[in-house]
This record gives C-alpha cells, structure tokens and sequence, in this order.
C-alpha cells in the first residue's frame, strides 16, 4: 500500500504499516536540494496504532513556544490524522470490494 495524503505517505507491507513525510532537503549552498522522505510514524500492524504515533510524533516534534502556536499545531495535527485515517479506510473499502467482485466473478 502507497496511499498519498498531502505531504504524507501511509506505506505497507505484508507485515506492518508506517507514515513517511516528504521534505525538501538542503544542498550543500544552502539552496534546496532534493524532495526525500523520512519515517514519521509505525511499524505497526493497524491503523488506530498507526495514527496514534503518527499525532504523538507530531506532538513531540513541536517547536511551538506559545500556548498559541501548539493549540494552531495541535489542530493541524488531528486534521492531518483524520485525513490519513479517512484515507486508508476509504482505500481498504475500495480493495475489499474489489476482492468481492474477483471472488464472484470466480464463483460463477
């Protein structure tokens, strides 16, 4: 699985699931550099785990230095999460139903 969500990127294997983030490196002239990805969130094998790390990392990593900016942060990070979680059920429905067809069309 490979689902897209803004900078993010909710991956899988057969084993686990995991979030990684798009950035945008600096070259060695200060100027940016190439588009990489980071692990942010995981490995864990469902996705309620999977968000919840995903907000703590989010929550860990603030910069904020006003009681202002970490309720701004805080609100970016719950919409963040409700669109991964949003996401990866909407996909799983799209796969699921999929299979049904597969296994009828067999059955017939």
């Amino acid at each position: 699985m490979e689902i897209r969500v803004g900078k993010f990127i909710l991956r899988s294997d057969q084993y686990c699931m995991w979030i990684e983030e798009e950035y945008q490196s600096k070259g060695k002239d200060g100027k940016p550099g190439r588009v990489q990805r980071r692990k942010v969130a995981g490995y864990t094998n469902s996705i309620d785990n999977l968000i919840r790390q995903f907000c703590e990392h989010k929550h860990m990593a603030s910069e904020a230095t006003t009681v202002e900016e970490l309720i701004k942060e805080w609100k970016q990070i719950i919409e963040d999460a409700a669109k991964l979680k949003k996401t990866a059920v909407s996909n799983d429905l799209k796969a699921m139903r999929k299979t049904a067809k597969a296994v009828k069309e067999i059955n017939k």
